[in-house]
């Protein structure tokens, strides 16, 4: 038998921060440790814990660097929590956008060594007695990143991954390159753009299912740096009955097979996710529906014997849980 699968609830990798709605915007949209930087924060996204806010809005804000040890690991942080200082004063402007100027740069602000790489900003806003707070959609930190000198290209919509939608809907794309002499884009080997043009930006029509990858890419000489996200156009689930003396939860078929089950009854479609996905969904990982509508499973095969794996439900493209049905969570 394999050993029992680990659940989390949250991702555990740098790279999922951009999984989440845009929160903060910046300029330069790839703003370097040595640029002055302006945040812009809209109330109104992710949790929406300010939104409509009429009172002064602080940001409580740090780095994550090259010595972070997890994510967590805010260093640098700019003043207390309970602390409002004139730096960290956000400036209204209106319809719930706010404003934080980072100068004379970001190293010099945060009052990073020279020595340490600065990965990424780290925001919380809140209200001066920190009983409002805004921050991304599903409560924690935001993040944007910060880039290494040089030729560099950042997709920043769809800011959501995964990013699923339906057929014919519309994906709307967005971008910026900076020190690069020409920009492309892709959609899987499509060319949809090549420009010479630092911002872009493209309508994507869904019009096949699966999963399509959305790739841009910044030339500059010999140098060339990439980025991607990718979409993916939902079918509506397989009906199948559940198969026989499969109970809600995992169930170990061999030494690398299980079953997963899932009582959701009202859910439209659920993906299981997780390390043995590389944390995407896909066709692979879509879980069948039971006739009555109230179940969900998928059989995952080819799994390690032995080997721990992380995984969760993502439920109607938004909610994510682990398995209720876990000794161990």
């Amino acid at each position: 038998m394999i050993k029992k699968l680990i659940f989390g609830l949250l991702l555990i990798c740098f790279s999922t921060y951009g999984a989440l709605a845009q929160v903060v915007t910046a300029k330069p949209a790839l703003p370097t440790d040595a640029d002055a930087v302006t945040i812009t924060f809209d109330a109104s996204r992710g949790d929406a814990g300010l939104k409509d806010f009429t009172g002064d809005i602080y940001a409580h804000t740090g780095v994550i660097t090259d010595k972070s040890t997890s994510p967590s690991d805010w260093k640098y942080v700019k003043a207390g929590w309970a602390e409002n200082i004139p730096a960290c004063k956000m400036t209204s402007l209106g319809n719930n956008l706010w404003q934080l100027k980072i100068t004379p740069s970001v190293r010099a602000y945060y009052g990073v060594p020279s020595g340490e790489k600065i990965l990424k900003m780290a925001f919380v806003f809140r209200s001066a007695d920190g009983s409002k707070t805004g921050r991304n959609s599903d409560g924690s930190d935001i993040f944007y990143d910060v880039y290494e000198a040089g030729t560099n290209v950042q997709i920043t919509l769809p800011s959501e991954q995964p990013k699923i939608v339906n057929l014919n809907d519309t994906v709307y794309v967005k971008g910026s390159s900076s020190s690069a002499d020409s920009t492309f884009l892709y959609l899987d080997n499509q060319v949809l753009i090549a420009d010479t043009a630092a911002a872009f930006s493209y309508k994507i029509v869904a019009g096949t299912y699966g999963k399509h990858w959305i790739i841009a890419k910044a030339v500059k000489g010999t140098t060339t740096v990439y980025d991607s996200v990718y979409y993916y156009v939902n079918r509506n689930p397989v009906v199948a009955a559940l198969p026989a003396g499969v109970r809600d939860g995992i169930n170990y078929i061999n030494d690398s097979t299980v079953i997963l089950s899932l009582y959701a009854p009202f859910k439209k479609h659920i993906f299981a996710i997780g390390d043995f996905s590389n944390w995407q969904v896909g066709d692979k990982w879509a879980m069948n529906m039971t006739p009555d509508s109230n179940r969900f499973w998928v059989e995952i095969s080819g799994l390690i014997p032995g080997k721990q794996y992380v995984f969760q439900y993502l439920i109607d493209g938004s909610i994510r849980i682990g398995d209720p049905y876990a000794d161990q969570v």
